[in-house]
């Protein structure tokens, strides 16, 4: 399946919500409406907030579960740090909500470390799908950069990052126009080292922000039910992207070890919320019958497959509930078990005293001890070393944090694709001649020119042509350029270079560019082939004469984006359009000479060449 039925796919899976028994997987507080999108009964998504306190974390998890779960205090005092973990878990299946213990809270101990690692193992045996970081769009502190440092790549582990999602609270202006949250996003890694690790984190992907306006009920403030809507359905929208396919579970060894502990518990209960799930749906699709007295008048009546429908349904949630007593039942002896405690305590006391000692060895700092001054303020102590030395540690920690973090991508080959049609070939020019053979030195030293061009980016990517033409336009063309004995295609055959050919589509929805939807799918299919199902960082250039190129892999890469964690390298080159014979040649030559220039710049670039 391609990219973008792969992604169509997983939009077509986050349907609408309809009319069910009454119940709905997700209900806004306050809102009427129905969600845009929600996640399939049964699917067992995890989601596990973090982040400092006062960032809002428990008002988030209320607003994704739909309801009062989790305690929510004010920006002075943590009110989530009473127990290592909170829990919600979705009637159906759906959805699992974890709130931790605030990472930002002065007072955390290293006994709550173990507490927090041990409940998440039992709440999430079978892992965690999503990490969500917390954060208000306030500065960032070196302590707080060190915290998420900790936390992630050290605590859960480096692969952990390609589950981390960054949820901005308090950002109605962004929630509102994805375009501006995307902009601020840039404007804060440029001007903030701390805020660009963070985005460092996430791949340098915008997709992974959400941005989220979740004002209280009771706050008095205007559209409150419409503003927490639109920010469910920013979560739910990256819940249903987030590529389960592509990125495995966050586990660690205690989660693996419960998991297998409460197997035949936790089997019991996904058996049955997926038998519920089935009678939901089948409730759901049933015809609405109405029958009449026998003056008339109307009246509802049911039937007794209805009946029974019902009766096995509320049978169905009974045994649910009875399995999941047992399950926990089980747990809680898992909790207490010796080795269970003693892994995760080992867990903990190994990470920590790494990050101590490479916290301290970033800078070289002279402080004594188990612990470091910055290090024992995260576990609740006091400190004495200077400032000025804990913040050359954190930078230090930062840039062995971003080291790190680039392991969970690789760099391979980048992708070149070209246009045909006044882009390699002049087309416009050769059709408006009488006799293009007439010509045939002119059009022998233009396909040299071609061949060069060709040669020079096989020499630092992989090389590709993408045309609206058709296959006979193609051979015309090719035989009009090889007058003088060049054979293109033999060129073409030599260095691997493949032509595809697009098809406009016949049905399109309105505004949409017919011969933009034709590049883009051939496009995504041609570079999911190129780099699969990798940690392979997509690195494309389009060269052509029209918008229609740039704008096919602009959307092309923005789509994979949103299933990516590293984002894509996008790049286009914008040639003249109908272009004369020697003009399209001098064109070639000028880009010849900076195809390695453009391919080796580590950012996104539009090129025009007049």
């Amino acid at each position: 399946m391609g990219i973008i039925a792969s992604c169509a796919a997983l939009a077509c899976a986050a349907r609408q919500l309809e009319d069910d028994d009454g119940e709905s997987p997700v209900e806004i507080e306050g809102w009427q409406g129905e969600p845009k999108w929600h996640l399939p009964p049964g699917g067992q998504f995890t989601v596990m907030m973090f982040g400092m306190t006062g960032a809002g974390k428990s008002s988030l998890g209320n607003l994704i579960a739909g309801k009062t779960i989790f305690k929510a205090g004010d920006d002075t005092r943590s009110m989530t740090n009473m127990g290592s973990v909170m829990k919600f878990a979705a009637d159906d299946g759906s959805l699992t909500i974890l709130d931790t213990i605030g990472l930002g809270d002065t007072e955390i101990t290293e006994e709550q470390v173990v507490a927090s690692i041990r409940d998440v193992a039992l709440s999430a045996p079978s892992g965690v799908d999503m990490l969500l970081y917390v954060m208000r769009n306030v500065r960032i502190t070196d302590d707080a950069i060190s915290r998420l440092i900790y936390a992630t790549q050290y605590l859960w582990g480096n692969e952990c990052l390609l589950n981390l999602y960054v949820v901005v609270t308090c950002a109605p202006k962004y929630l509102q126009s994805r375009l501006e949250g995307e902009d601020w996003i840039q404007r804060q890694a440029e001007l903030d080292w701390r805020f660009m690790h963070i985005f460092s984190l996430v791949g340098n992907n915008p997709n992974r922000f959400i941005f989220v306006d979740n004002p209280a009920l009771d706050s008095g403030e205007l559209g409150i039910p419409e503003r927490r809507q639109l920010s469910s359905d920013a979560m739910f929208e990256s819940f249903c992207y987030h590529p389960r396919d592509l990125v495995p579970p966050l586990t660690q060894a205690g989660m693996k070890m419960v998991k297998e502990l409460v197997k035949e518990e936790q089997g019991l209960v996904e058996e049955q919320q997926k038998e519920v799930a089935r009678l939901q749906d089948v409730i759901k699709k049933r015809p609405k019958k109405h029958h009449k007295h026998k003056n008339g008048t109307p009246k509802l009546g049911r039937s007794n497959t209805e009946l029974d429908l019902d009766c096995s349904l509320r049978e169905a949630k009974a045994k649910t509930q009875r399995a999941q007593e047992e399950l926990h039942s089980k747990l809680e002896k898992v909790k207490v078990d010796k080795d269970f405690q003693k892994q995760v305590t080992q867990q903990v006391k190994r990470v920590s005293l790494r990050f101590d000692m490479e916290f301290r060895q970033a800078a070289k700092a002279k402080s004594t001890g188990l612990m470091s001054s910055l290090s024992r303020r995260f576990w609740g102590g006091g400190g004495q070393t200077p400032a000025e030395e804990i913040a050359a540690s954190v930078r230090g920690l930062v840039a062995k944090s971003t080291e790190a973090a680039a392991k969970n991508v690789k760099i391979g080959k980048a992708c070149i694709i070209f246009d045909w049609d006044d882009t390699l070939c002049p087309t416009h020019w050769i059709r408006a001649v009488m006799e293009p053979s007439l010509y045939h030195r002119d059009l022998d030293a233009h396909a040299r020119k071609v061949e060069a061009v060709l040669r020079a980016a096989k020499e630092v990517a992989d090389v590709d042509i993408v045309t609206l033409g058709n296959r006979q336009w193609l051979e015309q063309s090719m035989f009009y350029l090889g007058a003088g004995g060049l054979d293109l295609a033999a060129v073409l055959s030599e260095l691997g270079i493949v032509i595809y050919y697009a098809q406009i589509p016949q049905k399109f929805y309105a505004g949409e560019d017919p011969q933009v939807i034709g590049k883009k799918i051939v496009m995504a299919e041609l570079l999911g082939k190129r780099y699969g199902v990798s940690k392979t960082q997509w690195h494309a250039l389009s060269i052509g004469d029209q918008q229609t190129e740039a704008t096919a892999l602009r959307e092309v890469c923005k789509e994979y984006q949103r299933r990516s964690w590293r984002r894509p390298l996008c790049k286009t080159m914008k040639l003249p359009v109908n272009p004369h014979l020697e003009d399209l040649g001098v064109t070639l030559l000028q880009l010849t000479s900076q195809l390695q220039q453009i391919m080796a710049r580590d950012k996104d670039c539009d090129v025009t060449l007049d």
